[in-house]
């Protein structure tokens, strides 16, 4: 696949470095034998954790180094394990990978329902979704060009561009510029060594025409108030979300309060796990 096709997608211009290993067709990093044995070996035992993970991977790159081309969900998918941990959780336990928040995406999204992917990483919740609810749009935010290119090319070889647009930005509070920390990928948590381009959540969907979220799921490594406060501060509520997905693991990051706006403003809680909690809207009563 050739740098202009992947570059023709949402956020064009990515540096060069951002296509390493997405021009070849996929099934060129097919996995070896032994590398297939050993992924499959990995995916059928739920009780591996993230130690087996980098035990497994370090040998995935001992016998073969780089990408791997394999499934994800029923989807062709090319993973670079050696690159970044999401990689690695979804080649090796995709069904590990926040099943239970994607399950309830799944069941509780309205038929032909928008779902926006809030820090979408490689994209393990907008495949999950898109395989299981072919009826369903997707809007997926990935700032970082690396992983941004990743998320196009798996796109575009499941030809899923017709119902999932991704977007090379930050969603924050302003359109313009931030400095963002690409290993911690956040806006808030270290020090940013690159820039990247922002814009408003609401801006995002006023431009798309889109009037009513069907979920939302936000993982943005402590900038969610940046994200959520002017959306739910302008939005009608017709357009707030039924369901809101977000990650819990920096409160403290926040100037403004996600969990507690949620929970007094008609969001109920209906599961908590270890990093996310899932809030169902119910139309202000209660």
């Amino acid at each position: 696949m050739a740098d202009e096709n992947l570059n023709s997608a949402q956020g064009a211009g990515l540096p060069e470095a951002a296509f390493k290993g997405l021009q070849e067709p996929f099934g060129v990093f097919k996995p070896t034998a032994l590398q297939a044995f050993i992924i499959s070996l990995v995916q059928k035992n739920p009780l591996f954790r993230a130690a087996v993970r980098t035990r497994a991977n370090r040998l995935l790159q001992y016998i073969k180094k780089g990408a791997v081309d394999h499934t994800l969900y029923g989807l062709k998918f090319r993973f670079f394990p050696g690159e970044n941990a999401g990689d690695r959780k979804a080649l090796l336990t995709p069904n590990g990978f926040d099943r239970d928040e994607c399950d309830l995406i799944v069941k509780h999204l309205a038929q032909d329902g928008v779902f926006l992917d809030i820090g979408s990483n490689i994209g393990a919740y907008t495949f999950n979704i898109a395989a299981r609810r072919g009826d369903a749009r997707i809007l997926a935010f990935e700032p970082t060009p690396r992983v941004y290119a990743k998320l196009s090319y798996n796109l575009m070889i499941n030809e899923l561009q017709d119902r999932v647009t991704a977007y090379n930005i930050a969603l924050a509070d302003k359109k313009g510029e931030m400095r963002f920390n690409s290993e911690r990928e956040s806006l808030v948590l270290g020090e940013g060594d690159m820039t990247v381009q922002t814009d408003t959540l609401l801006n995002v969907l006023n431009e798309q025409n889109i009037t009513a979220i069907g979920a939302l799921k936000i993982d943005v490594e402590g900038a969610e108030d940046s994200v959520l406060r002017p959306f739910f501060e302008a939005a009608d509520k017709s357009l707030w979300p039924e369901l809101v997905i977000i990650e819990h693991a920096f409160p403290e990051q926040w100037n403004w309060n996600c969990i507690s706006f949620l929970e007094t403003n008609g969001y109920s809680q209906i599961w908590r796990g270890g990093l996310n909690t899932v809030y169902q809207y119910n139309d202000g009563q209660g």
